[in-house]
């Protein structure tokens, strides 16, 4: 919690303290940002510190069993395949993009 010296609460709403919370979140999102890529490409650079924190904020999946992680893959190749029927010529489009001929 941030302590507001104007208001001397830990619990006020003002705008001020509102933002310094905002500007708190986004330096954390940033942190966690850097975390996992050096998580990723540098794990042998990051400090204990960084590694700690890194552990303490990870969350179980949002998926309950492999069989709903199974479905969900299957509804995107499934759509996937569609959009694919749909458009016989997209290789070539892409290719075309890409600078092919």
């Amino acid at each position: 919690m941030i302590y507001c010296e104007d208001c001397s609460s830990y619990e006020c709403g003002c705008p001020e303290r509102k933002e310094i919370e905002s500007l708190h979140r986004q330096l954390d999102a940033k942190q966690a940002e850097v975390d996992a890529l050096m998580l990723e490409y540098c794990p042998s650079e990051m400090s204990q510190e960084q590694l700690d924190t890194w552990a303490a904020h990870q969350r179980p999946s949002e998926w309950k069993t492999n069989d709903e992680l199974r479905q969900q893959l299957a509804e995107l190749l499934d759509w996937q395949q569609k959009a694919f029927a749909a458009c016989p010529n997209i290789d070539m489009d892409i290719d075309r993009m890409k600078g092919g001929n």
